[in-house]
């Protein structure tokens, strides 16, 4: 089917005598056929790259022209099928087209049209058949995943071997169905945003769960994180009250596909979880949190420590910032003076307050554990 795209492109570029590229609708650039250096330079900046160059601008004609030439550097022809834009015809350098290149431009862009829209509704098809089946992957059931796994290696989707790693886009909300509404909304965009490492996609009433699939677990971690990175960004361009309800959490990477739903259920885990400065929270770096964690939601109740450390909360965070980052450091004074930027008296100053106001001795193994725990389970309630 490629291989017929680009016989249609180098048809038409030698009877035009120009460079022909041919772009998705994503701008990914499927097939071309350049002529001479300037029509490489050009098609470099402007698709290659994926910007314009200089001051070319599109007009309301769909000719690219430049505000320093009347010449036009080039010619974009929609492709359009069944109402549906499917990609893009350029025509690039040369003079003005005359209107007999014009309409033999037009209708070859009709045939290749067509094809492109053959390739959107198989691969639409294609696309579909594999994410039901990283749904099954993410089943509780052994032979489920199974039989997922033996669908994906049959139709060379992947292998037994491959390594697997799952970050997941939560939507936190008390509306169920607003929340699915929207992120409905979100998933269509960030899906025709061109997400890197051509992840399996799931979705779900409230989440989203992308599985990165790779040669080993370290690649599933380089390319889960450019995914996970890719997902901040779009994040970080919704509105001010999406952005807050949006979530991203990753699993631990996973040597074999029938290991991927363990990869899922830490990602959902390490939705309770929001770490300071990072845009995802992964399950291998929530350290303690991972414990408290794995107590299913319904059976934490909320411990006396927890009660006296609310407390303290509000006019007296900074005391709560202070006790978490001095047990964080293992009790090191110097370190946590450092990390928080006050002279160890005044470390020595609040931690005597924090004791006095928790009824602990941060100098018992017993207290400083029930502390610790308690800090950390109270962001979780």
């Amino acid at each position: 089917m490629h291989e017929q795209l680009e016989t249609h492109v180098e048809d038409l570029a030698e009877e035009l005598g120009r460079g022909i590229i041919v772009l998705d609708a994503n701008r990914k650039v499927l097939a071309f056929q350049l002529y001479g250096d300037d029509a490489i330079s050009f098609a470099k900046e402007t698709v290659l790259r994926r910007r314009l160059s200089g001051d070319a601008i599109f007009t309301e004609t769909a000719v690219l022209e430049s505000k320093k030439s009347t010449r036009p550097a080039g010619l974009r022809i929609p492709l359009v099928h069944q109402g549906e834009h499917v990609g893009d015809l350029w025509i690039l350098e040369g003079a003005e087209p005359s209107e007999e290149v014009l309409q033999r431009a037009k209708g070859e862009s009709d045939e290749i049209a067509k094809h492109l829209f053959r390739q959107h509704v198989v691969r639409g098809f294609r696309e579909a058949f594999r994410n039901e089946l990283a749904g099954d992957l993410l089943s509780g059931s052994e032979r489920v995943r199974e039989r997922a796994l033996n669908d994906l290696v049959s139709n060379d989707i992947a292998s037994p071997e491959t390594a697997v790693r799952v970050v997941t886009l939560a939507y936190l909300a008390d509306d169920q169905v607003g929340a699915r509404q929207e992120l409905d909304e979100i998933v269509g965009r960030i899906r025709r945003s061109a997400l890197p490492a051509a992840p399996l996609v799931v979705q779900r009433a409230d989440h989203t769960a992308f599985l990165v699939l790779a040669a080993s677990t370290d690649w599933a971690v380089k390319e889960s994180d450019r995914v996970a990175k890719h997902l901040a960004n779009l994040i970080e361009n919704t509105g001010p009250d999406q952005r807050d309800r949006l979530h991203l959490s990753a699993g631990s990477p996973r040597g074999s596909l029938l290991e991927a739903y363990v990869s899922y259920e830490e990602s959902l885990l390490a939705r309770g979880v929001r770490p300071a400065g990072e845009p995802v929270a992964s399950w291998p770096a929530l350290g303690a949190f991972q414990t408290l964690l794995l107590i299913p939601r319904r059976q934490r109740s909320k411990p006396d420590i927890c009660r006296r450390l609310a407390n303290v909360a509000g006019d007296l965070d900074h005391l709560l910032i202070t006790l978490e980052t001095f047990l964080d450091n293992a009790g090191n004074v110097q370190k946590t003076a450092q990390d928080l930027f006050v002279h160890r008296t005044t470390l020595y100053h609040r931690l005597r307050r924090i004791e006095v106001l928790l009824d602990v001795d941060l100098d018992d193994g017993q207290d400083r554990l029930e502390a610790h725990l308690g800090i950390k389970l109270l962001s979780l309630l």
